[in-house]
């Protein structure tokens, strides 16, 4: 997992924001209506001889089935938000994701580059503009490594904003960031954390929203109809790609929001490293970045001993 997030998800892959058990509840009802819609016969006594479902077994049993029923919902809801909760820093790694070391097919290569140079050539927001790679608009100079291309809009913004450190302050931030959030004022390290849950959050709506296409099955698994199930499936498709594609947007603009504040973080906080280090400040402007690249490969080589001392 990138370091960039890792470092405080382990503290926040449990936390619940109140969203998200509300989009699961939502989740599980959306079911329970195509359920209702594919399956309308009526419940009662003589339907249910010929069937043995869950809601026939409820009918049978009354009160207490109907009370059962309710506890298994409650079960299966804190279920699935405790499975979103575990995969939500997996999801969260394939968009950070980078192509493998051994480069990239010469036509995802080809197609990524002609992607990026359209990209930069258009007129965008300085705010946008922040998201690209500042090497994309030195293609025709600099040729493109592989290591520069990114499969998603969300590692180029990974990436651009690692480069605008590295060249600001000569920090590495794979290297410094575990180390800085240590050093971190309390106030600081919330906020981050609070970023933090809203794009674990919003991952985990968007794996939700995505996986909500399988309610479509039922559909095809009732009685309705024909031209009534084509028709609720077309409206049932078109639905989950509307919402699909708002909760992709939305992991795309917490992601934005959170590399933003991680380069704030990173301008106004990080002569904590050398402080808390106990190593000499740069002493200009000039020569922090040549310093900033000293104390990365320090941090690297401690890192690199730690884990040959476990």
């Amino acid at each position: 997992m990138n370091q960039l997030i890792g470092s405080i998800t382990s503290t926040l892959a449990d936390r619940w924001k109140s969203y998200v058990l509300g989009t699961v509840v939502f989740f599980w009802l959306l079911g329970a209506g195509v359920l209702l819609l594919s399956h309308s016969t009526a419940l009662t006594t003589a339907n249910c001889g010929t069937r043995h479902d869950l809601a026939c077994w409820a009918h049978a049993n009354g009160s207490g089935g109907q009370i059962a029923v309710l506890v298994l919902a409650v079960v299966v809801v804190i279920a699935t938000a405790a499975l979103l909760s575990a995969t939500a820093e997996p999801v969260l790694a394939l968009f950070f994701r980078r192509w493998p070391d051994k480069g990239v097919t010469r036509w995802r290569r080809n197609s990524l580059i002609k992607r990026r140079t359209r990209a930069v050539k258009r007129t965008l927001d300085p705010p946008e503009r922040r998201r690209i790679p500042p090497v994309a608009g030195r293609a025709e100079v600099e040729p493109l490594r592989d290591a520069d291309l990114a499969p998603t809009w969300i590692a180029f913004a990974r990436e651009s904003t690692r480069q605008r450190v590295e060249e600001a302050y000569g920090l590495d931030l794979g290297a410094v960031w575990p180390v800085l959030l240590v050093l971190l004022p309390d106030e600081i390290y919330k906020r981050l954390a609070s970023a933090t849950a809203t794009l674990l959050g919003r991952v985990q709506q968007w794996v939700l929203s995505t996986v909500a296409i399988g309610w479509a099955t039922l559909l095809w698994s009732g009685q309705l109809p024909t031209t009534p199930r084509i028709a609720w499936t077309a409206l049932f498709v078109l639905v989950w790609v509307l919402v699909a594609g708002v909760a992709l947007r939305r992991v795309r603009s917490a992601a934005y929001e959170y590399f933003d504040l991680i380069e704030s973080v990173v301008t106004a906080h990080r002569k904590l490293l050398y402080t808390g280090l106990g190593l000499t400040k740069p002493t200009g402007s000039d020569a922090e970045p040549d310093r900033g690249r000293e104390v990365s490969e320090y941090l690297r080589l401690e890192s690199r001993n730690q884990s040959l001392d476990w």
